[in-house]
């Protein structure tokens, strides 16, 4: 396979989407100065918090941000006094906390000379919290509630009609603008904001990643509290655009590059049964009953839901190694089998190109290297991939040599049980959990639905029709490690 015509095309693509990303990630760190106002967020964990988009929307309105992990519920119950790190001290800080960590953070610092206002997100009243002295005077900052909670007598109504002194049932209200426009209440002084967004979002984590409430919060920020007011709307939209339009170079490169794959036809003298998949479709059966046994038992014990994410994030892998394992003697034997097609090195260079493109990807979106559990977890997605690309490497060559042989397909690309049984616990539990309304258990498994068939079904085509191995077992491993930074 030569790198021209379409071929060469594709790479370009792949290469261009990848320097937008690269740009789209640099952008982020500009807009703000060292001394410029910091956006402190409190009782927030993981990457959704620091992801890169986050960061260059606070950044049009000339915010720096700072994530810090601390329970203001704790602090304020032991009198501690919190402080920012030394290279942030004596700059001007708007305070961002959400559940009930953002009723207690309206006591921790009002009383900080730096402080320069609060935006509260879906905040909840703690045990035993009292709103005793609070008006439209105290806190004597300016206080933003951001929520998608829209029932009648939220806490974050409550708390708003307490400090601003407005009603939000007959009060006037306005509208962000759009489609999908919040809706906006605000007191007479203009120090109390409410923002009720038109979707309901599971949990207030959601709200971060969410472009129109960056748009929001960015647009607030810049008008309350910058003397050289723009609006950071476009700068926004238009970084949205080029993230958007460089996944759609990169897919299209992609196809363009696969489309010229050269396509190999078998010339098989007979068809035989290979009883080996018997016995592996025997112990895949085994171990399949044994991980849904395993799940049902979590999900009755409650509180699992990160474990049974990873139990079905990993178990097409383990499906995989077992596959592999039965079927390494047989290749071990048929190793001089002479292969109709072989992708050279064309598969390093597409798996470098879409493992690059698939970490810029998620840092921009999740925030993988901003966070160091972030980034362990992500070399351990890497090792399952090189084991996934291992794995199907050996099972691609034992189907291709099957099929030469006279015998047939088989194991995982030629005998369909097995790819079947891959989805078995997912696929139980899914229904198990919707019967039982836990919606949450639910969406997980169908992410481990998604783990076990999307990268089957996508590489598929490119064994069955090009024999060219490499390139399905890459194709394979991106898209199940893609997978797994969404699911787990």
């Amino acid at each position: 396979m030569k790198f021209r015509g379409v071929t060469l095309l594709g790479i370009i693509l792949m290469v261009f989407a990848l320097l937008i990303q690269l740009g789209l990630y640099g952008y982020s760190y500009t807009g703000y100065e060292d001394d410029s106002p910091v956006l402190v967020m409190y009782g927030l964990s993981g990457g959704h918090f620091t992801n890169t988009t986050f960061r260059m929307a606070m950044g049009r309105a000339g915010f720096q941000t700072l994530v810090l992990n601390k329970d203001l519920v704790k602090a304020q119950s032991i009198g501690e006094e919190i402080s920012l790190p030394r290279g942030y001290r004596s700059q001007s800080i708007v305070i961002l906390a959400q559940g009930e960590g953002a009723t207690s953070s309206l006591k921790l610092f009002d009383a900080d000379e730096d402080t320069l206002g609060f935006v509260l997100v879906e905040p909840e009243f703690e045990t035993n919290f009292s709103m005793e002295g609070m008006s439209s005077d105290f806190p004597t900052h300016n206080v933003a509630i951001f929520t998608g909670d829209r029932s009648g007598k939220s806490d974050a109504k409550i708390m708003y009609e307490r400090l601003s002194g407005e009603d939000t049932l007959y009060g006037i209200t306005s509208k962000t603008g759009g489609l999908m426009s919040s809706e906006i209440f605000m007191n007479p002084k203009g120090n109390r904001y409410l923002s009720i967004a038109a979707v309901d979002p599971v949990e207030g984590s959601l709200f971060y990643g969410s472009p129109a409430f960056q748009i929001e919060l960015a647009n607030y920020l810049a008008t309350n509290y910058q003397e050289d007011y723009s609006s950071p709307v476009k700068a926004i939209i238009g970084w949205y655009i080029l993230f958007i339009l460089s996944i759609a170079f990169f897919i299209a490169g992609l196809f363009m590059f696969l489309v010229k794959i050269p396509i190999v036809r078998y010339r098989m003298e007979g068809e035989n049964k290979d009883k080996t998949d018997s016995v592996t479709k025997i112990i895949l059966l085994s171990v399949a009953v044994l991980v849904t046994l395993l799940l049902v038992v979590l999900e009755v014990l409650g509180n699992k839901e990160a474990v049974i994410s990873m139990v079905l994030g990993f178990f097409p892998l383990l499906m995989l190694l077992i596959m592999t394992g039965v079927r390494l003697p047989y290749l071990v034997k048929n190793f001089k089998v002479k292969r109709p097609h072989k992708s050279k090195f064309v598969a390093l260079i597409l798996m470098a190109l879409i493992l690059s493109f698939v970490v810029m990807l998620a840092n921009n979106t999740i925030g993988i290297i901003n966070s160091v559990n972030n980034m362990y977890m992500v070399l351990i997605f890497i090792l399952a991939m090189l084991f996934d690309f291992a794995s199907i490497m050996i099972v691609s060559r034992c189907d291709s040599v099957s099929r030469i042989k006279g015998f047939g397909g088989c194991s995982y690309f030629g005998t369909y049980t097995m790819f079947l049984l891959t989805l078995l616990p997912s696929v139980m539990l899914f229904f198990a959990s919707a019967l039982l309304g836990k919606n949450g258990i639910a969406v997980r498994s169908f992410g481990g639905f998604l783990c076990a068939a999307m990268p089957f079904i996508s590489s598929l085509p490119i064994k069955r029709h090009a024999n060219a191995i490499k390139v399905t077992s890459t194709v394979h491993a991106i898209i199940y490690f893609i997978l797994l930074l969404l699911t787990i």
